[in-house]
């Protein structure tokens, strides 16, 4: 029986280990479907995550040359500013020192103009106090004309009296004279 036992059990052994075997093949291959369809969702995924990052570095790259030119842009209007000020600035300057220079000259015109106008004021006074003296001269010489005619026509008090009334006149004469 050990031999008739023996054999129905090895049957037995061979016919579970057969049909266990493909068992164990097509859970293996299961496993191995599942794992490749893992890998492969997660190939599409990571591959349209890479294409998503492709699209935005690119689009950061378009972004990046356009702002980098936009800045030279920027930066040449800003060098071409600074060139415009400094010659503003310059012209300024140069209307500055040409208006300093205009208000001296203005001032110096104005001070000669000032001296030349209390001259004219001296002259003005002195011509009038001249002018009072000579009519006083010329009235005291008139006067001493008419005494003398009076004098040689032998009118003798006519002559006196016309000295005594010039005599003031003469006098003012005499003294702005002297």
């Amino acid at each position: 029986m050990d031999g008739d036992d023996k054999m129905p059990r090895r049957e037995a052994l061979t016919a579970r280990g057969r049909g266990a075997l493909p068992v164990r093949v097509v859970a293996a291959v299961v496993v191995l479907a599942l794992v490749a369809a893992g890998v492969v969702v997660a190939f599409h995924r990571s591959s349209h995550h890479l294409a998503s990052l492709h699209h935005d570095a690119a689009a950061s790259s378009d972004r990046v040359s356009t702002l980098t030119s936009q800045l030279a842009t920027a930066t040449s209007q800003r060098d071409l500013s600074l060139k415009e000020a400094a010659v503003a600035r310059a012209a300024l300057e140069a209307a500055h020192a040409a208006h300093l220079h205009s208000a001296a000259a203005l001032r110096d015109e104005r001070a000669g103009l000032l001296a030349a106008q209390r001259a004219a004021y001296i002259s003005i006074v002195d011509t009038n106090s001249r002018a009072t003296q000579l009519a006083a001269l010329h009235t005291c010489l008139d006067g001493v004309s008419q005494a003398l005619d009076m004098l040689g026509a032998g009118d003798v008090s006519g002559w006196q009296n016309r000295l005594q009334s010039i005599d003031a006149v003469c006098k003012q004469a005499q003294a702005a004279a002297a």
